[in-house]
């Protein structure tokens, strides 16, 4: 006689097979989860490496410069035509041609923004430190929105001189997106077509995302002049 299994009872196979299945279940579940995570974590993190990549790319095109004053006892002109070697102008793109440099660009691709301050483009006469020293302390004291600054001000409008210092040189990059919807990739006062340019790393507005990096005058007398 077969053996009678009691009702509502299962097998051990069929026991055995529930389980599985409840195990694959659980491990999609999991999957769907580290997924759904990684989709979530991974723009982040992409945004974050790339701009630590955009902001040690602006620190040597300044190391760039600096050592292009040190030997020289100026900062170049601006580059006013595209072809990375410098011209006659103060504001621009960065002659990096002249700096020695393979190209000019930021990590998206983009010219980067140069401006220097007028009178350190122009080499000291007679060439000597002595002289540069007494040109830079002759400098003017006083703001002049047409000479290069940067500005902790929103629009280069509200620049004065309490809040906008001149620089030797600065350099900008217009960031992954142009936040406020002109002037291409640069924003705000960095957007314009003149010598201002927003505060280095200072969150001044949602429609910002530029990086920015200065050469202060007291810094460029430090290199040229020191000993």
């Amino acid at each position: 006689m077969k053996k009678k299994t009691s009702l509502g009872k299962k097998s051990g196979k069929d026991r055995e097979r529930g389980f599985t299945l409840i195990e694959m279940a659980m491990v999609m579940v999991i999957v769907g989860i580290v997924v759904s995570t990684i989709m979530t974590v991974m723009p982040s993190v992409i945004k974050t490496g790339k701009l630590k990549e955009a902001r040690a790319n602006l620190e040597k095109y300044e190391n760039a410069l600096k050592g292009f004053a040190i030997i020289n006892l100026r900062l170049p002109f601006a580059d006013s035509n595209g072809d990375g070697v410098e011209d006659a102008g103060f504001t621009g793109t960065l002659p990096f041609r002249t700096l020695g440099l393979s190209n000019g660009n930021d990590v998206w691709g983009n010219p980067v923004k140069y401006a220097v301050y007028p009178d350190l483009a122009v080499p000291p006469a007679p060439f000597d430190k002595a002289t540069l020293t007494a040109k830079i302390q002759a400098l003017p004291t006083s703001f002049n929105p047409g000479i290069v600054y940067t500005t902790t001000a929103t629009p280069c409008t509200a620049a004065v001189g309490a809040n906008s210092p001149h620089q030797a040189c600065v350099i900008a990059s217009g960031g992954p997106r142009d936040l406020d919807g002109v002037n291409s990739f640069f924003d705000l006062c960095t957007g314009t077509a003149g010598t201002g340019f927003n505060a280095e790393n200072t969150i001044q507005s949602l429609n910002y995302d530029d990086l920015v990096r200065a050469v202060s005058i007291s810094e460029f007398s430090l290199i040229t002049c020191g000993p």
